[in-house]
Formats: structure tokens, C-alpha cells, sequence
């Protein structure tokens, strides 16, 4: 469920596609997934939803990918993984979303780590668990995303613990269980 800044609501759902709730009419119009339209809902399984500050709505879906909705023109932009373009999204099982503070988009996955969209390049950079880097992202399954106040990015990863990523090194520091240390 996501309150926008216009004071809509708009209820997510795990098949129900995405919903938009009028309080002033008690109404709800459906954004459904339509196979022979390329301006619908990606998927009816809804993940996560954040609205930007252009207005945009944010759409992650579990195996849809990621959408964009026009919300005056009711219109989805979808953006989706494409095993030729290793600079598209990296799966299409997105969990969590979330704007930084310059306005680019993070787009935590299953199973592909982060993808940072940058809305004025229309293009993605990546964040990864490397193997051979224990400095890099702790897991690729990344839940949720939070930024503070001192600018550091939180991620939830399942399977990796806590990171916390400074944006000015770029650097992560690792929180672990440590079923030793209470």
C-alpha cells in the first residue's frame, strides 16, 4: 500500500495487478497486466511501489520487471531484463524500490542486486555481490533500500545480512548474524 503525494492510494497486489483508490468517490480503477498492450502493467504480482519526485509512479513487479507509470496519462514505461543487453535490468523479480536524494532510482532485485536508474540518462548502473570481492554487495537478493540522514544506503539483503553503502567511497560495510556475539 503506497499514500502518494496527492493523497491517492494505491494497494499492490500478488495477482490482482495494481489498484488506485479514490476516497472521494469510494471507488477503485485496476491497472492490469494486458498481453497485447505494451503500455500496461508488466505483471499482476506487485512488489513495491514508490512515486518520484517528477510524479512518476514506480512500479516493481515479481517477474514483470519494473514499471514506470505516467499517472496523468494512466501509460506504464516498462524496463525488463534482456539476456542481450547487459545493461538492462538484471532480473525481472524486483522486491524493493527507493529515490535517492539526486533522484535516481534503486531497484533492489532477486537474485540481480541493485540496478540504479538514472532518469536523465534513461540508462542503469549495477551493484553486485562479487565472490571474489568480499567488499562488494553481500547478496544479490536485496529486500529493501533506505537512505539516512548522513546520505548512507541501507540494503536488506535475504542471505547476506545488513550492508551499508557510503556513496561518496563507495564502499560497503557488512552486518552479519553472529549467533557468538549477542
Amino acid at each position: 500500500i503506497f499514500v502518494d503525494r496527492s493523497g491517492t492510494i494505491w494497494i499492490g497486489t500478488d495477482g490482482g495487478g495494481l489498484n488506485r483508490y479514490d476516497a472521494a468517490t469510494d471507488t477503485f480503477k485496476h491497472f492490469r497486466h494486458d498481453p497485447n498492450d505494451a503500455r500496461s502493467l508488466s505483471s499482476d504480482r506487485v512488489r513495491a511501489i514508490v512515486q518520484d519526485r517528477r510524479g512518476f509512479l514506480w512500479i516493481g513487479t515479481d517477474g514483470g520487471g519494473l514499471n514506470r507509470l505516467d499517472i496523468s496519462r494512466s501509460r506504464f514505461t516498462r524496463f525488463q531484463h534482456d539476456p542481450a543487453d547487459p545493461s538492462s535490468l538484471p532480473n525481472n523479480r524486483v522486491l524493493s524500490i527507493f529515490e535517492d536524494e539526486r533522484g535516481a532510482i534503486w531497484v533492489g532485485t532477486d537474485g540481480g542486486g541493485i540496478a540504479i536508474f538514472d532518469p536523465s540518462a534513461e540508462t542503469f548502473r549495477f551493484l553486485r555481490h562479487d565472490p571474489n570481492a568480499p567488499d562488494s554487495l553481500s547478496s544479490d537478493r536485496v529486500r529493501s533500500i533506505y537512505q539516512d540522514r548522513q546520505q548512507q544506503i541501507w540494503i536488506g539483503t535475504s542471505q547476506g545480512g545488513l550492508n551499508r553503502f557510503d556513496p561518496a567511497t563507495r564502499t560497503f560495510q557488512h552486518f552479519r548474524h553472529n549467533p557468538q556475539d549477542p
